[in-house]
């Protein structure tokens, strides 16, 4: 600590703690399966079970149907045993319906709307709620494009067998198409096939000829050539059927083919090998829900990053990102949501985030973590990621309270190989484990530096060295004002090191004094450094002078005066150095210092008398520093 930069270090320096956002459960591990539907909602499944969540994990449909089916027109169908028991919106309102209404096949889902369900030998259409609005028909197929085609009954109770095919609106009443380049509305016994719609237009066969009909309700013929006479409108046999294929129907003409797909929808006219019509389907953009949420890694390790900053490392066995701050993870063998909270912060404070000195191998300080309510601190645990660093498990300490909750644990710390006794920064790494999750890394910078433990006092400074007589240097390792209530004698090692060509033997008199002897009074001086060294720790260097006074030439006086001084360093320049360079010589301390006999603090402003101040205390019984014959420079 004798280093003059002491204080510019400690304005400089200060403690720093990493800190990223946090992410905790909305929903705890509880799922056997998850699946993010395509309208944002959240399938999740326990136990052979299904029901829904929205985005964020709170509950719409309880967990209680064998599937869902898809959402279709706002409505997704519940099934129980195979048998169709409702649907749901995206609210969450759930309708129960009939147990008597069956669905009808390749019909099986909501389209503008409505439902087509069977029930006994009749079709109806359900809306919304469940209510029949139309029926019953003898056949039917869904809406689409304002329109359904159905199959109407003459008298459903007397006739049942004689049917009609028609148009029906969005209000359930038939809609009256009138016959090509006349007035006259068809005749519905002539009428033999009708298409639903697509994009505004349907197919229909009357009196064995082809039309297109537009959603105005506008017939256009169908014809091999653009003048559409009505030799060329393209005709049916008699008996022509609409028959499966793979991709949907066919329907055959004299001269070519009608495709239909699954719904009866108008997909390609081929007529004597030309294709007259092909449906193109419109391009549909998908504009998908942001996600500040991203996974990383692979499949077994995964992680979560938010806005590509990592907020929980690889742990999870997967991860979706469900939109905005919200995600499904995998810790193991079931599934749960998380959220960011981006309001609150874990913090990490060592030693009070105040700097640490070291004066042995270790040094004990208190790390606490600072947690968000909602983190308990029995479901909490702080990990080590640096090897000096030792958590001691057994002084852990919790608090829990209202606003945030507080861990804390002794470290013992381990003095870093090559610390000073001037201010440099070091840096721990800690991870917190908490309610199953593992977080980042965080670092804790704080500042360090190697309190003396011991300083160099001569027995005596002044000798007298006869020509042919040898004088004793004595020395004692006084203890400093840091360890004046330690009365251990650390293990140690204490060197002497000159520039001699011979090594001079350093004599160890009691545990804590020593000294040697030299000769030769024809030299000016003698640098040496008496080196102390404990285990474990950086070695500290105390340098001193002989200056070697001889007598005047005349003088009967044989003898040459011997005074032995500490030297006084400059920051960043050696005392001297004992490898045959120049030997360094004192300077003299700047004139805009002032200079104490106590080591001030950074709270003290420059020029202050610290003998008189009130920040003494502070300074010595929280800095660390004690009072001592060392001269201290406080910058201006």
């Amino acid at each position: 600590m004798k280093k003059f930069d002491i204080l510019t270090a400690l304005f400089l320096t200060t403690a720093v703690t990493s800190s990223a956002q946090i992410a905790n459960w909305k929903v705890m591990p509880e799922y056997d399966s998850i699946r993010l539907r395509d309208n944002g909602l959240v399938e999740v499944s326990q136990n052979g079970k299904h029901g829904l969540l929205d985005s964020e994990g709170a509950q719409l449909l309880p967990i209680a149907y064998d599937s869902i089916g898809a959402f279709n027109s706002g409505q997704a169908l519940l099934f129980n045993e195979s048998k169709f028991v409702g649907f749901v919106n995206p609210e969450g309102k759930k309708v129960e319906v009939d147990s008597n209404y069956i669905l009808v096949p390749d019909m099986e889902f909501f389209s503008e709307g409505f439902l087509t369900v069977k029930k006994g030998t009749h079709y109806y259409f359900l809306d919304a709620d469940g209510n029949s609005v139309a029926g019953p028909f003898a056949g039917l197929r869904p809406y689409s494009g304002g329109y359904a085609a159905v199959v109407c009954y003459e008298d459903v109770e007397k006739k049942p067998e004689d049917t009609y095919n028609a148009y029906i609106n969005r209000n359930q009443t038939l809609v009256h198409i009138r016959e090509y380049d006349k007035k006259d509305e068809l005749k519905k016994d002539d009428l033999a096939f009708i298409s639903s719609f697509r994009d505004g237009r349907a197919m229909y066969v009357y009196k064995r000829k082809a039309y297109i009909l537009t959603d105005s309700l506008t017939s256009i013929p169908v014809a091999s050539d653009s003048l559409a006479s009505k030799k060329t409108i393209v005709q049916f046999e008699k008996n022509s059927t609409l028959d499966p294929v793979e991709s949907g129907y066919l329907l055959r003409s004299k001269t070519g083919y009608f495709y239909f797909n699954k719904q009866v929808q108008l997909d390609k006219i081929e007529n004597a090998g030309v294709n007259l019509f092909v449906y193109n389907a419109p391009k549909v953009e998908t504009v998908e829900k942001p996600n500040d949420l991203s996974a990383f890694g692979e499949n077994g390790s995964v992680g979560v990053k938010y806005k590509g900053e990592v907020v929980l490392p690889q742990q999870f066995a997967e991860v979706i990102p469900l939109g905005g701050q919200f995600a499904a993870v995998k810790p193991q063998d079931k599934w749960g949501i998380i959220h960011l909270d981006t309001d609150n912060q874990i913090k990490l404070r060592l030693n009070n985030n105040e700097h640490i000195g070291f004066n042995h191998r270790y040094y004990t300080a208190k790390l606490a973590a600072s947690m968000p309510s909602y983190i308990k601190c029995n479901n909490a645990t702080i990990v080590s990621k640096s090897d000096d660093c030792e958590i001691q498990i057994e002084s852990r300490h919790e608090n829990d309270n209202i606003e945030r909750n507080t861990l804390t644990y002794d470290c013992r710390l381990s003095i870093p190989p090559h610390l000073t006794d001037t201010l440099s920064t070091q840096e721990y790494t800690y991870a917190l484990k908490y309610n199953g999750f593992t977080s980042i890394d965080y670092k804790v910078q704080i500042p360090q530096w190697y309190v003396k433990y011991y300083e160099v006092a001569l027995s005596n400074n002044r000798f007298t060295l006869a020509p042919n007589d040898t004088i004793s240097v004595e020395f004692d390792l006084v203890k400093t004002d840091v360890a004046r209530n330690d009365e251990t004698n650390y293990f140690k090692t204490v060197e002497l090191i000159t520039n001699e060509a011979n090594a001079i033997p350093l004599n160890k008199i009691t545990e804590n004094h020593y000294g040697f002897r030299i000769g030769g009074i024809d030299r000016e001086k003698l640098a040496f450094i008496v080196r102390i060294t404990e285990v474990g720790c950086p070695s500290i260097e105390y340098p001193f002078e002989m200056l070697f006074e001889k007598p005047e030439p005349k003088s009967n006086k044989k003898s040459v005066d011997v005074t032995v001084s500490p030297v006084r360093q400059v920051p960043g320049v050696p005392a001297f150095i004992l490898d045959g360079t120049p030997e360094y010589q004192p300077q003299a301390l700047p004139a805009d210092t002032t200079t104490t006999r106590n080591n001030p603090c950074s709270k003290v402003p420059a020029g202050t008398n610290l003998k008189s101040h009130h920040a003494l205390t502070h300074c010595v019984n929280n800095c660390g520093y004690a009072g001592s014959d060392d001269v201290y420079v406080l910058f201006q």
